[in-house]
């Protein structure tokens, strides 16, 4: 069975660097909400992972009095404690997963009152959450290998891929909304402005660009600096997109194929990477 890094790879990364643009957008109109999100996630993770190091404590247990009744080396009334044993285990597992739900709920119920319907705020708790279940679930998955029921192993691999499936899913949604959003965004600030279109300020020369931002005032200088800093995240989105592509299907190929694969993106990646640079030129020129 594949495990998690190997997973991962055949797929795409768990992108820090998109989850870092994620959250410098929605920080922009929410703010400390964002880093609320964080704790409470990390809140969820640490409850999951006490319930997991209980768990694994209470199957062992059940696994070594279930060997010694299977052994037939024990009297009829050890048998009878172990049974009555194994119940209480089961019953304290219930008990610790009651326990473990209802901590859950609290803190989903957290996240409904900070997001108050909110959808920039719900699809990035819905993200996260989704990228902490593939932690856990792989948690757990790892601790079963260490056990003699290759049922449980296995059924917790099917859920731990449920997990990262669902993660990728929810990663792709808000990808596509945050690049929607900010597009949006762009358009509604330049036709509400007397101020020129991103795309012909970018394919300005750097002295025509200076030029044209000393007819504008700071407000509006710094309007322009916000809508250059977003156009460049979208690119470097789009750049790291080309290169896990590209890193992707060098993986896959001999190194006589690897020619013919960078010749493939060389070149967009090239073309994005040189867009990214002339945006990053004109930002710091502002800066100055």
């Amino acid at each position: 069975m594949l495990t998690f890094s190997e997973w991962d790879k055949l797929n795409s990364s768990l992108d820090e660097s998109f989850k870092d643009d994620v959250k410098n957008w929605l920080s922009r109109s929410f703010g400390g909400k964002v880093g609320k999100i964080d704790g409470i996630i990390s809140e969820l993770v640490s409850a999951e992972k006490d319930f997991a190091k209980e768990w694994e404590k209470i199957q062992i247990a059940m696994s070594s009095m279930k060997d010694q009744i299977d052994s037939g080396e024990i009297s009829t009334e050890e048998e009878e404690d172990f049974r009555e044993n194994i119940k209480g285990k089961k019953k304290e597992l219930e008990n610790l997963e009651r326990i473990k739900t209802q901590k859950i709920r609290s803190l989903n119920i957290k996240v409904l009152d900070l997001a108050k319907g909110n959808s920039r705020l719900t699809k990035y708790w819905n993200l996260k959450k989704a990228e902490a279940e593939v932690e856990v679930s792989e948690n757990l998955y790892n601790l079963s290998k260490n056990l003699p029921d290759k049922k449980m192993e296995d059924q917790l691999y099917k859920n731990y891929l449920e997990a990262y499936n669902s993660y990728k899913s929810k990663k792709k949604e808000l990808d596509e909304f945050v690049q929607q959003e900010e597009e949006t965004e762009e358009k509604t600030e330049t036709k509400n402005s007397d101020l020129p279109e991103i795309k012909d300020l970018i394919n300005m020369s750097l002295s025509k660009f200076m030029s044209e931002i000393k007819k504008y005032n700071k407000s509006d200088v710094r309007k322009i600096q916000r809508a250059l800093i977003d156009r460049k995240n979208i690119a470097m989105n789009e750049l790291r997109a080309l290169r896990r592509s590209k890193a992707k299907e060098m993986d896959r190929v001999s190194q006589k194929e690897r020619e013919k694969i960078g010749q493939k993106f060389n070149p967009k990646i090239y073309e994005v990477g040189e867009f990214v640079d002339k945006i990053r030129d004109k930002i710091n020129h502002i800066s100055d």
